[in-house]
């Protein structure tokens, strides 16, 4: 069973991936929930994907609800996760949330890069 859901994890991560590719963040909803629903193991890598879809279709508040969920029952975000959340965040003028997204990532051990920075600055 362990296989199959490590199968599952990886169709769901292809699905999600294309879902960001052609903005499709209603799409992008109902694969999470069926990820869910078929308790497929999905990496942070999978969930970075669904906010990056979430942010190119101007969702920032998906975006940063899937990133507080993944704070607190994991699996723990990456960077690009944190900079596609400050991102949507910056494109609707919610710097107010994007400044508390980066009180967050200030508080994870994760390295920084220029794009980083930049995003936080904008």
């Amino acid at each position: 069973e362990g296989g199959s859901m490590l199968m599952n994890g990886i169709c769901f991560g292809a699905a999600l991936n294309s879902c960001s590719k052609s903005c499709q963040w209603d799409w992008t909803l109902e694969f999470l929930s069926l990820a869910g629903e078929c308790r497929a193991e999905l990496d942070a890598r999978a969930y970075g994907t669904a906010i990056s879809s979430f942010a190119r279709s101007f969702r920032w508040q998906n975006a940063v609800m899937l990133l507080a969920s993944l704070m607190q029952v994991g699996p723990l975000p990456d960077m690009i996760s944190f900079t596609s959340v400050m991102t949507a965040c910056d494109q609707a003028s919610q710097w107010e949330h994007a400044l508390g997204i980066l009180g967050e990532l200030c508080c994870q051990a994760l390295e920084w890069d220029s794009f980083t920075y930049g995003t936080a600055i904008s």
